[in-house]
């Protein structure tokens, strides 16, 4: 099964630096995928989506950590976890690649390379 974490990284009160952090863990073993979304960037369309931004790969360990991040980053709250279906691939939480129709289409008009649609 696929799951997500959704953090709030937090440095200080009405720091421009705090963020959500929305972890994606899209292959066995591999780092997650990770997207971020900054105060008044990415604002609340009107289906009720924000948009993240790509950031840079994370560890797994992210999945389950909450706490205080190493050299003074600021402090990782979890938010929401859960399991997650990716729509650019189809694929459910509970399927394998083999089940996968092999002409279902890979990317919707919801992502793009570097931005993803999320509804909180």
């Amino acid at each position: 099964m696929r799951r997500f974490t959704l953090s709030y990284h937090y440095f200080t009160q009405r720091d421009t630096r705090n963020h959500l952090e929305l972890f994606l863990d899209v292959a066995d073993e591999a780092p997650l995928e990770t997207w971020r979304l900054f105060r008044g960037q990415g604002q609340t369309r009107t289906d009720g989506r924000k948009r993240f931004v790509a950031a840079p790969e994370h560890r797994r360990v992210y999945l389950d950590f909450s706490g205080n991040v190493s050299a003074g980053r600021g402090k990782l709250r979890i938010v929401r976890r859960g399991f997650f279906v990716d729509q650019r691939t189809r694929m459910s939480v509970a399927r394998t690649a083999q089940d996968v129709h092999p002409s279902a289409n890979r990317r919707t008009e919801n992502v793009t390379p570097n931005s993803i649609l999320v509804t909180l």
